[in-house]
């Protein structure tokens, strides 16, 4: 470790410009700590694309009960609106004994 800081030194002495290295950030990493689903009631949601054999594509939803890793909802279409998500979503919640406590999904594109 002591050499490099001699390397620093005998650089600076030569007026040379020293690379400080920046730690990188890794992408996706959130300052907020993780919710550990040690219970249920806790609820992720996440969209997967794929395409069929002719090279349509298809959407899919998913949502699961992280706790007990349930499925409680798939939806495979070729469209997926806005309005058919919600009824789905409100479908699966009265099935399952009302709203989670917490609903977890990225910010995908």
């Amino acid at each position: 470790m002591g050499d490099n800081k001699k390397v620093h030194r005998l650089w600076k002495e030569e007026g040379l410009q020293v690379r400080i290295h920046h730690p990188r950030t890794r992408s996706g990493a959130s300052s907020c700590p993780q919710i550990e689903a040690d219970a249920p009631h806790v609820v992720a949601v996440d969209f997967s694309f794929d395409s069929t054999i002719d090279g349509k594509a298809i959407r899919i939803a998913s949502m699961i009960d992280e706790h007990t890793r349930q499925s409680l909802l798939k939806i495979v279409e070729r469209s997926i609106t806005a309005q058919r998500l919600t009824d789905e979503h409100g479908k699966a919640f009265a099935l399952w004994g009302g709203l989670p406590l917490v609903l977890r999904m990225d910010n995908g594109p």
